[in-house]
């Protein structure tokens, strides 16, 4: 007869795993303990798991370290056994105990082949835990994407997820109707399809930033599919529970004062902007000839392409916020 038994870190008691052979009536109610004080752990089997080698029983009628289980061994005609350790690490994780019939059972050979398989056992055990934390995670998944699933058609806001690059994976029924799309007319789509507001790279930094930093909340202006613009404010999360994915929720802002509202920081944001070059060009051309060579020309040519690039882009940002008012009063409309 042979058991496997793992040890319990907590309680020091070896639970019995598996059992198997003639007498594998032994191993029902057997107690056995790492714990030397523990009267299970004072055998052959304890000593090995203790010291971390092997205890061999030459005969369990005259063995002391076999005391306490002689009666319960003759009962199934035992009188040898050999316990094997199951390292794990340099630890002792569990037991390999083979009993036999006859004493002085086990030849050296033997012994060799028992450490052998106790090796092999640790490295099953190890493909069952794997196994069983694969099949948790597993469960974790499908229980979260019934939540997902369920958050995903209850909602009134609109809801994307995206991989990394950008491109959609699953949208709600909420956001197709605020874009007059079909689901399968989107998922696949890069959401620079949608996007009125930001360039390929600008999205891609965007997730960058989110994965990075967790979330980022902005406004944008998505085309809706007969060509009106509609703005939404977003909540953008990273998630990594079941793959790397960007959760975003759609708050649809088409109602025109809360877009002004937006549109307003937006012109403040531009006209300051406007203010700080015209200060800055109104500065420059107030420094003398004089100043203006000890600086030396090249300062003096870069400073100026740099205002005439503050001017292309306060000029771009001026026609971006008009199209998108404009976008929002026709979706209004």
């Amino acid at each position: 007869m042979a058991l496997v038994g793992l040890l319990d870190p907590s309680s020091e008691e070896i639970n019995i795993i598996r059992a198997a052979g003639a007498a594998k009536g032994y191993a029902d109610g057997l107690v056995l303990s790492i714990n030397e004080n523990a009267p299970g752990g004072q055998g052959p089997t304890g000593t090995a798991m203790r010291n971390g080698g092997i205890q061999v029983v030459e005969d369990a009628l005259t063995d002391t370290l076999y005391a306490q289980w002689r009666e319960r061994a003759q009962k199934y005609g035992i009188r040898s056994s050999i316990s094997v350790p199951i390292m794990a690490d340099g630890d002792v994780s569990g037991i390999l105990i083979v009993y036999a019939v006859k004493p002085r059972a086990f030849s050296e050979l033997d012994i060799n082949i028992f450490i052998d398989l106790a090796r092999k056992i640790k490295i099953s055990i190890d493909i069952l835990k794997k196994n069983e934390t694969i099949r948790n995670k597993l469960n974790t998944m499908a229980r979260q994407y019934r939540q997902f699933e369920s958050i995903m058609s209850s909602t009134s806001e609109g809801f994307i997820t995206a991989d990394l690059e950008g491109k959609i994976v699953n949208v709600n029924n909420a956001y197709c109707n605020d874009l007059g799309y079909e689901k399968s007319e989107l998922i696949g789509k890069s959401i620079l399809f949608l996007s009125e507001s930001f360039s390929k790279n600008e999205i891609l930094k965007d997730i960058r930033y989110i994965k990075k930093f967790g979330s980022l909340s902005f406004t944008t202006v998505h085309r809706h599919k007969n060509g009106t613009l509609v703005p939404f404010r977003v909540n953008a999360t990273y998630d990594d529970s079941l793959e790397e994915r960007i959760f975003a929720f759609f708050h649809n802002i088409s109602d025109i004062a809360e877009v002004s509202e937006e549109l307003e920081d937006l012109r403040k944001s531009h006209r300051e902007q406007e203010r700080q070059v015209s200060e800055t060009r109104q500065l420059l051309i107030s420094v003398s000839e004089e100043t203006l060579r000890q600086i030396g020309h090249d300062l003096h040519d870069d400073i100026g392409q740099i205002l005439t690039g503050g001017a292309m882009l306060a000029a771009d940002l001026s026609k971006s916020i008009s199209a998108c008012c404009q976008g929002a009063v026709g979706n209004r409309a």
